[in-house]
């Protein structure tokens, strides 16, 4: 399954969660960068292009939002005197007057921002911190609308390499919050009784982070204020990787139940019912060859048990093996084939039965309870041969 389907059944096929345990670490750590990726462009870079393409880039922004000024030998030029009162703030530059910097202080005391400049000074306010500058203070630092654009290539390159910073700290950041989520996820495990170890229950909690983070980067994209949406956010997450752990219970159950039943069976050495259980592949009523039947260990018939290499036993069937093997009310065993209802035929080194007698032989028993060259006993046996 490439990383995209998997990322659509992540979100809206979660009984695809247990094959998300065969995958290799590797593709799982891409998965995490490549969901990473989706999200930052989602969120940032989107989100960025969106306010800067109309303003003609960062470019277009300085001309039409910053009028021309120079700041050269610690004096201050504007071209236009800038004056905006609202909300709380004050914005007042004007390089043809000057303040007073002691009534500067009483008259921020009614604004939340403050800023107000003068060809020789700067008065700054901002969550409740007051700074003020000379400009003779930055030493012989000189700069103009001018040379702002002439770095606007600079900051595009610092802004790019900033954002791949950002990133690799989202990633980092990303990895360590699934950790926080695997964590509560052990809990599930134990509730449910799954037999997860934390490696695996980390690897579902990684996917099960796709939609928390699909929805997050719409929200901060449209810019919705969503009160405590960490907590939304973060319990999706652990709604997915419960019903994962639930769904990979239920896929080990099944493998395991592959072994019971009327058809097949999947263990190396235990018995079903009615005639199944096999080295490969289980068999029915009747049932014989290497792998169908009863196989290495022992398995049962209708109503008997058989075991060895060959052949198992059935209802009216034949079969045996090194061990022994049964009809209905007889053990039997051989190379060759061991009982049935009322009468048996076999060979082998052992013994082997009818319906209501024992024998052994080398070559081949029949009756209601005679054997050939050996000894056999019951009702009708004729004793030493």
């Amino acid at each position: 399954m490439n990383v995209f389907k998997e990322m659509g059944c992540s979100v809206a096929k979660v009984s695809a969660y247990p094959r998300f345990l065969n995958n290799r670490k590797g593709k799982v750590f891409g998965y995490g960068v490549l969901l990473l990726l989706f999200y930052f462009i989602l969120a940032y870079v989107i989100r960025a292009l969106i306010f800067w393409i109309p303003e003609g880039g960062l470019g277009g922004a300085l001309d039409r939002n910053v009028p021309d000024f120079e700041l050269h030998n610690g004096i201050l030029w504007v071209e236009e005197t800038c004056y905006v009162d609202a909300g709380g703030s004050y914005l007042d530059i004007d390089t043809d007057a000057y303040f007073d910097m002691s009534e500067a202080y009483s008259f921020s005391e009614k604004y939340q921002s403050v800023i107000i400049m003068d060809a020789e000074k700067i008065f700054l306010k901002s969550n409740g911190q007051i700074q003020a500058y000379w400009y003779t203070d930055f030493g012989d630092f000189d700069v103009s609308r001018a040379d702002l654009k002439r770095w606007i290539p600079m900051i595009y390159v610092a802004s790019i390499l900033f954002a791949v910073l950002s990133y690799i700290f989202q990633v980092a950041l990303f990895f360590f919050a699934v950790l926080f989520v695997a964590l509560l996820g052990l809990l599930f495990n134990s509730i449910l009784k799954a037999n997860l170890t934390f490696g695996q229950v980390y690897l579902l909690g990684i996917y099960s982070r796709t939609l928390s983070l699909g929805i997050k980067a719409i929200v901060k994209l449209l810019d919705i204020d969503i009160p405590f949406f960490w907590v939304i956010n973060f319990g999706i997450s652990l709604i997915y990787l419960y019903l994962a752990i639930k769904h990979a219970k239920m896929e080990n159950n099944k493998i395991a139940q592959q072994g019971g039943g009327y058809g097949s069976g999947m263990f190396y050495g235990t018995g079903g019912t009615y005639g199944q259980d096999s080295y490969g592949t289980g068999g029915s009523y009747q049932g014989g060859g290497y792998g169908q039947g009863n196989g290495y260990g022992s398995g049962s018939g209708y109503q008997g048990q058989g075991g060895g290499y060959g052949s198992g036993s059935g209802y009216q069937g034949q079969g045996g093996g090194y061990g022994s093997g049964s009809g209905y009310q007889g053990q039997g065993g051989g190379y060759g084939s061991g009982s049935g209802y009322d009468q048996n035929q076999g060979s082998g080194y052992s013994s082997e039965s009818s319906y209501q007698g024992q024998g052994n032989s080398y070559g081949q028993g029949s009756g209601y309870g005679q054997d050939s060259y050996g000894q056999g006993t019951g009702p009708d046996s004729f004793g030493p041969r």
